[in-house]
């Protein structure tokens, strides 16, 4: 008899793995009879809305739920989350009166986080809910992580997604399943690299691209976050998108971040800022962001136009 030593990290690998096919059978099935509906701007944390969305590369456990998967596998305590968004319309042009283009009144998005980062394979599930400029999206998601190297981690986030579409001829609904794969590799404990590939298999509209990311610590107080990448499948001077944002430590628990953007696949650029008091066990967490139309391309927001985005967050671990 063949006696066979595998451990645990390469035991937790084989599951990410066919957790993956089994997932991807699952897209293949599901978004067969899909139907075409206009997409909604990508939900964010309170965190990233802080960093302009920067943070592929950044050690983080609820946005692990929404952009890298992989950073979880490093945590070992459970975690569980409470998020909120409200977003306004600013400097509203008189083109959308002509167009009878409504904004909408009830822009807003709420998301659970729960992890659970005590096994070897680490993981978690949330639940977010967004609606926004007559659209509305409910998407559930499981991440899972695992250690390749003790520096090197992979994995996966599958978003099971329903987007309605409010139209005066009815509503347009369409389930999809993107998925997302991600790596963290601590370079250094000052200056940590992660990459993703936001829906390989391309089941929802505008969410296709790759992204890297790096975390670098300038001093002890301050820290770079930077992000840039693209949709590898189209002109990536249609799709690319930056973000970068700088973190201060006021103090050991305190912190202030402000960032910058620009994203081409949804014509949209700003700047944001937030603050952040995280505790051994509870935190908190308030950020502001304004984005404007990058192009005349856009189709959400008029020449002047600016979205503000509101949004705060409390944290428990244990």
């Amino acid at each position: 008899m063949v006696s066979l030593n595998i451990d645990s990290s390469t035991l937790s690998l084989v599951a990410i793995m066919h957790l993956f096919f089994l997932i991807s059978f699952l897209i293949f099935i599901s978004d067969a009879k899909a139907q075409r509906v206009e997409t909604i701007r990508p939900l964010q944390t309170t965190r990233l809305h802080s960093t302009s969305g920067a943070g592929v590369g950044s050690m983080l456990v609820a946005e692990s739920a929404i952009l890298n998967p992989a950073p979880v596998a490093f945590f070992q305590d459970t975690f569980v989350s409470y998020q909120k968004n409200n977003a306004k319309l600013g400097n509203s042009s008189p083109e959308r009166v002509t167009n009878a283009d409504s904004f909408g009144q009830l822009n807003s998005s709420e998301s659970f986080y729960l992890f659970d980062n005590s096994s070897e394979l680490k993981g978690g599930l949330s639940y977010q809910y967004q609606r926004e400029d007559g659209r509305r999206r409910k998407r559930i998601t499981a991440t899972a992580s695992s250690l390749v190297y003790e520096n090197f981690s992979v994995g996966i986030l599958y978003k099971y997604t329903e987007d309605t579409t409010y139209l005066n001829s009815g509503n347009k609904s369409r389930i999809s399943n993107p998925l997302t794969l991600g790596f963290t590799y601590i370079y250094y404990p000052g200056f940590i690299i992660g990459g993703v590939w936001e829906d390989p298999t391309r089941t929802s509209r505008n969410e296709a691209r790759a992204i890297l990311g790096a975390q670098a610590n300038l001093t002890e107080k301050i820290v770079l976050i930077f992000d840039v990448g693209g949709n590898p499948t189209v002109d990536l001077n249609d799709s690319r998108i930056w973000r970068g944002a700088l973190q201060f430590a006021l103090f050991s628990d305190v912190y202030v971040r402000g960032g910058k953007y620009q994203d081409r696949s949804l014509y949209l650029e700003g700047e944001s800022w937030g603050v952040a008091w995280i505790g051994p066990k509870l935190g908190a967490e308030f950020a502001m962001k304004t984005s404007r139309r990058l192009t005349d391309k856009s189709t959400q927001l008029y020449e002047k136009e600016r979205i503000t985005d509101a949004s705060f967050a409390f944290h428990l671990r244990f």
